[in-house]
């Protein structure tokens, strides 16, 4: 009996290990910066609740998968809980259309758009707005997220797209 519980504790303890193995795998896929947190601080929750970027609050922070999210209230924090994958931004919170073009490129979290229900972020500066150059690709929801898909897919195996932070 002794060393059944023993077994069991020791499977449960690998299985535990071995997903927070898994996460500190995947977090270096995301964009982030020393600090963990996603989406620089804004709530991921408010681009669908209020179709608009909002800026979330340390008080209202939630953990998933080794990434902090802010939210701007406590029912923003709990809706975001009861199903993160909903709420998370695509392609690790890159540019969706540099991940299609084969790109890493930091994000303005007030670029964004909602396709397929998932949240996409894109680069804007001076010199590009991402968001145009996807909306201008003819049939671009469709085209650049088959390829960003794909793109996703081999970085996530290794394949690291070309960087331009």
């Amino acid at each position: 009996m002794k060393n059944l519980k023993l077994t069991i504790l020791l499977s449960v303890l690998v299985a535990t290990l071995s997903n927070l193995s898994t996460i500190a795998q995947d977090i270096k896929y995301y964009n982030l910066d020393d600090t963990k947190i996603a989406l620089r601080g804004y709530s991921p929750v408010s681009y669908f609740e209020k179709g608009r970027p909002e800026m979330g609050k340390k008080e209202f922070k939630s953990t998933y998968q080794g990434i902090h999210y802010y939210f701007t209230s406590a029912s923003q924090k709990r809706t975001f809980e009861a199903n993160p994958s909903k709420y998370i931004p695509a392609y690790g919170g890159w540019c969706a259309y540099g991940i299609a073009v084969g790109g890493l490129f930091r994000i303005d979290p007030e670029k964004y758009k909602i396709v397929d229900g998932q949240l996409l972020v894109f680069l804007n500066n001076i010199e590009v707005d991402a968001r145009d150059l996807w909306n201008e690709t003819p049939n671009g929801d469709v085209v650049n997220s088959k390829k960003a898909k794909e793109n996703w897919k081999k970085f996530k195996v290794g394949q690291r797209p070309n960087t331009n932070l």
